[in-house]
């Protein structure tokens, strides 16, 4: 059980009262977002994680290890992520993380199953673009719903 969970249940609150009081902060924020967050499969940001340990009477720490959370990845410096394409249609993907991250990375793959890096990074980007295909059938449901309304 994750410790999310396990303050959320201590405090006698739903998993739908959670994403509510989420929502200020990350207005994509859902249940079904918010049970991914506490199963791990996706994590929250600082200023999510802020808000839930607020929301849980604890502390950001209680609830995750900050390297879970914040991988201080530049975003905004060009060399960051660098792709390359090859001649068969596929991309190199490169990206400078930090030391921490990756260290045992092989061992902790095989552990959880994943034959090698390739594989293991084409099962996040195809969850990828499951998660966004969501996110965007949903903003897309959502303005249907306001185009009918208005």
């Amino acid at each position: 059980m994750s410790n999310i969970k396990r303050y959320r249940q201590q405090n006698k609150l739903t998993q739908t009262q959670i994403a509510q009081s989420l929502k200020a902060v990350e207005t994509r924020m859902s249940t079904p977002l918010f049970n991914r967050i506490e199963q791990g499969v996706v994590n929250p940001t600082p200023a999510e994680l802020d808000a839930l340990a607020d929301a849980l009477g604890c502390e950001p720490a209680d609830l995750m290890d900050f390297a879970e959370v914040n991988y201080n990845i530049p975003s905004t410096t060009k060399d960051a992520i660098r792709s390359k394409k090859n001649r068969n249609g596929k991309f190199n993907l490169c990206a400078l993380v930090p030391a921490e991250m990756v260290k045992d990375l092989d061992k902790k793959l095989r552990v959880c199953g994943y034959k090698d890096r390739p594989s293991w990074m084409m099962r996040k980007l195809m969850a990828l673009d499951v998660e966004y295909g969501k996110i965007t059938a949903a903003q897309e449901r959502s303005k249907a719903r306001e185009q009918r309304r208005a």
